[in-house]
């Protein structure tokens, strides 16, 4: 809704939705019909490279089974490292309880907001965890429209005394008064 003016834009439906690299296909199609059940937008994606891709077009968080992420871990760390000042990508790493962790823990160091949960996973735990990383992500959204609408609030104040200067300049036989209440 507009206010003074300005406009506050919603995040697209892109741009709330969850972004998934299962461990098998069947994984996938399952996470698929629960989330879709539970009203979350998802695609499922092979690979990282897949996730980076599909990003630009926006993604609310990422969910990625733990293989996925070792395999490939620098293509999406260099995209998590290009975002803009306001976003922090939510992502969720389904890792197998049984394995080394070391690896593990340098990748959530290099991601910033990672969420670990453990296989097998109770899709009623799969499912809070997105909802709430896609209010996160929703919260973040309204942090880009606010910083966006600062900078025009910005624009036009000084767009405004330019042209204030300009009239007290040019004015040369007239005296000129500002009241304030």
């Amino acid at each position: 809704m507009p206010r003074n003016g300005l406009s506050h834009p919603t995040p697209t439906a892109d741009e709330l939705r969850a972004l998934v690299v299962p461990a098998t296909s069947a994984d996938g199609a399952a996470m698929q019909k629960v989330l879709n059940a539970n009203g979350i937008s998802c695609r499922v994606l092979r690979n990282l490279a897949a996730v980076c891709e599909t990003m630009r077009d926006g993604v609310g968080a990422v969910v990625i089974a733990e293989e996925a992420l070792v395999d490939d871990a620098a293509l999406l760390t260099e995209r998590i490292r290009a975002q803009d000042v306001w976003s922090d990508l939510p992502i969720i790493v389904l890792s197998p309880s049984s394995r080394e962790q070391s690896k593990l823990a340098e990748l959530i160091a290099q991601l910033g907001n990672v969420s670990v949960i453990e296989r097998p996973v109770r899709m009623f735990t799969l499912v809070t965890a997105i909802r709430s990383s896609l209010r996160a992500r929703a919260h973040q959204y309204e942090v880009r429209a606010h910083l966006a609408d600062q900078d025009v609030t910005q624009r036009v104040i000084r767009e405004a005394e330019q042209r204030f200067r300009l009239l007290v300049e040019n004015v040369r036989d007239y005296a000129i008064f500002m009241i304030d209440v």
